[in-house]
């Protein structure tokens, strides 16, 4: 029988279309990229970027603000701790300890003078007294004669501790001030501070102090807090004190200023008419001791007439006022006076200079960075801190202690490193809230230069021999977690519970075992554990010398129909 050429190459179209359809439905079948379940350890990071700083490093400023006379270094020079890089003019400021001290000259013949005017007054009216009741021919007064040198003694003594107790009042109430401050810095501050203050020159100017400042003792929060809540517990008992001083010698003084008047006013008239240079009418004491007016000795009618000028009366108020006014003045004294000793600019740590804003003859503000310059020195070690800027949706992850991971930009190696502080304080941006984290690093290949930026990992969580699973094959729906095993040929979703998600590995507590197959969800995500790479064989080309091009499976290159075909290529794996 003979077959129609016509009719083969019918066959044979069919026949082709039939094995492509074939070939390119199975291309179609689900493929699995795999990785097996095993035991590992699982770590949560949070990323973040900061700049590096040598923690040996100071930040020199001036304390107090005036013209800067000399730079005495320059970058790249070698100075040592103590050794002066600067000076400021000392003109204006040993102007100002004089000034203050004038001030506080002033300020104590003010309360001298207020004590001796009451101290005046009592004795006056106990003297008028003395004289009405003396009179040759005057008759004692019915009701009491005026203040005794008891009496005077008694107002000195109000009068002294009043000064002393307000003098405490003023001397708790800078400690309240300072308690509270030291608390506020305390309590809103990072642990580790980021560069040394400067410290004042070592010898003292003419004229300055020659006892060095108190500085504080580092306390923590809870430490400062009580210390303040004391301070001002006893400052509250101090103004108590006062005010029952101020009430006591108030009352002292009335009583003084009282009773000699109510005496005088209930002598008899007397009988003799004055004798002697100071005889006077009785008249001469209409406005004093109305008592003598009818006569007497010519010494109480002078008397009755001087007893009519005015006489400044001092309360006990105006004492405490007197001695608030001596410790402002002697504050300002003390401040003129350590001011004075901050001329001189000194290194508080042996280094190299590595920044000098500074110039002769500019203008600094104290303790500014950015208002006239400073010299920073940088110190030999190899401790550095970098800070990371914490979005405050991540910040409760955080924790002082937790292990990190910084990598500068000129290296890309990481250097371990560790959380040391949380700052409290909140800088508001654009888009979010941040809060400043301190990580502290070691590493002697970093060098002396500062301000370079880098990467941050800080680990948030961390699941040590625990089941694990590729974090790309695990699939979220809402709340729920799946993976997909893979079985042969077969796959089956399951549903399992998660602990600790890393980037490369999640911690699962329930739903597979070690040793199972699960599918990657994302292709190009790289294998941590293992692979399975799985292959597919192709058929002989057809006909001619070209064939049809292969597929996934990999339809044949060059061959006739029938021959061997090349085989195809494997899945990615």
């Amino acid at each position: 029988m003979t077959i129609s050429p016509f009719r083969i190459v019918v066959a044979v179209v069919l026949l082709v279309a039939g094995v492509v359809a074939w070939q390119l439905t199975r291309a179609g079948a689900a493929t699995h990229r795999t990785a097996t379940v095993a035991m590992g350890t699982a770590e949560s990071t949070l990323s973040s970027v900061g700049t590096i700083t040598p923690v040996n490093q100071a930040n020199l400023n001036f304390d107090v603000g005036g013209n800067v006379s000399t730079v005495d270094v320059v970058v790249g020079q070698k100075v040592t701790a103590g050794e002066t890089v600067a000076t400021l003019d000392s003109t204006p400021l040993q102007n100002a300890v004089v000034t203050a001290q004038a001030g506080l000259a002033s300020a104590q013949a003010a309360l001298a003078s207020d004590e001796a005017s009451q101290a005046a007054s009592t004795t006056t009216t106990a003297t008028l007294s003395s004289v009405v009741t003396s009179g040759p021919s005057g008759s004692k007064p019915t009701s009491g004669g005026g203040t005794s040198s008891s009496g005077n003694s008694s107002v000195a003594a109000l009068q002294a501790t009043l000064v002393a107790d307000q003098k405490k009042e003023d001397t708790d109430s800078a400690a309240a001030r300072a308690a509270i401050t030291e608390a506020t810095s305390v309590c809103t501050t990072p642990t580790t501070p980021t560069s040394t203050p400067s410290a004042e020159a070592p010898s003292t100017p003419s004229g300055a102090s020659t006892t060095p400042p108190t500085k504080p003792t580092t306390l923590t929060c809870s430490q400062a807090l009580s210390a303040a809540s004391a301070a001002q517990t006893a400052l509250d008992g101090d103004i108590t004190t006062v005010t029952s001083d101020e009430a006591a010698l108030t009352a002292a003084l009335e009583a003084a200023a009282s009773s000699p008047a109510g005496g005088s006013a209930t002598g008899s008239s007397g009988s003799g008419s004055g004798s002697g240079p100071s005889a006077g009418t009785g008249s001469a004491g209409t406005s004093g001791a109305t008592g003598s007016a009818g006569g007497g000795a010519g010494a109480s009618a002078a008397a009755g007439g001087s007893s009519g000028a005015k006489t400044k009366v001092v309360t006990a108020a105006q004492l405490a006022l007197d001695q608030a006014d001596i410790d402002v003045a002697q504050a300002s004294l003390d401040s003129a006076q350590r001011a004075l000793a901050s001329v001189n600019l000194v290194s508080t740590i042996s280094g190299t200079v590595g920044a000098v804003t500074l110039a002769a003859g500019s203008s600094v503000s104290a303790g500014s960075s950015t208002a006239g310059g400073q010299v920073v020195v940088l110190g030999t070690g190899a401790s550095y801190e970098v800070v990371a800027s914490v979005p405050v949706t991540s910040i409760s992850k955080v924790a002082v202690g937790q292990q990190a991971l910084v990598t500068p930009d000129s290296s890309n190696s990481a250097v371990p490193g560790t959380v040391t502080g949380i700052g409290a304080l909140a800088t508001a941006g654009s888009t979010s809230t941040t809060y400043p984290v301190t990580v502290a690093i070691e590493s002697s290949s970093l060098g002396l230069f500062s301000g370079g930026e880098a990467g941050i990992a800080i680990v948030t969580g961390k699941a040590v021999g625990v089941t694990t699973v590729p974090t790309s094959s695990v699939q979220t729906v809402g709340t729920s977690h799946f993976v997909t095993v893979v079985n042969g040929t077969t796959t089956s979703r399951v549903k399992v519970t998660t602990g600790t998600v890393g980037a490369i590995l999640t911690q699962v507590t329930s739903g597979v075992a070690p040793g199972q197959q699960v599918s990657l969800a994302t292709i190009d995500q790289p294998v941590p554990t293992s692979s399975t790479t799985s292959t597919r064989t192709g058929i002989g080309g057809f006909g001619g010398t070209t064939g049809f091009p292969g597929g996934a499976g990999g339809l044949g290159g060059a061959g006739g129909f029938g021959g061997s075909g090349a085989r195809g290529g494997t899945t990615a794996g």
